[in-house]
């Protein structure tokens, strides 16, 4: 006979194997120490920073993110709304990726299944424009 402390154990074991579906083939890439990057289908990063929000629908993904850096530079999409973050919105069905301003991101967020949430602030010396 199994016992209860073990059932719970595998029960928990299978929610965490299961991890959120994502449209289009989309996933999450985690790292250690509660890292987390949005994956293409096809297995390379969507956006080399970590995650802060992640919102789906049926069609969409919503990544909340930061601008990347590279060299000090900013490579890639440059915050829009004066502070560090960074809004994705993809169509999955057609990987289509386009930024959009925060308060756009919040609008469609509320439509949406929250996925992921991270508790991570704009840190000083961030890209913010």
């Amino acid at each position: 006979m199994i016992s209860r402390a073990a059932l719970v154990a595998l029960f928990f074991l299978c929610i965490s194997a299961c991890g959120a579906s994502l449209p289009g083939g989309y996933s999450i890439e985690y790292g250690d120490r509660g890292k987390a990057w949005l994956a293409n289908p096809d297995g390379t990063l969507v956006h080399g920073a970590l995650i802060k929000q992640l919102f789906k629908d049926d069609r969409r993904v919503l990544l909340i993110t930061f601008a990347t850096t590279l060299g000090g530079q900013i490579d890639g999409p440059r915050p829009l709304d004066g502070n560090c973050y960074v809004a994705l919105l993809i169509q999955a069905d057609r990987q289509r990726i386009r930024q959009v301003r925060l308060t756009e991101a919040r609008s469609l967020a509320a439509k949406m299944e929250l996925v992921e949430s991270y508790n991570r602030g704009c840190l000083q010396g961030m890209p913010v424009r």
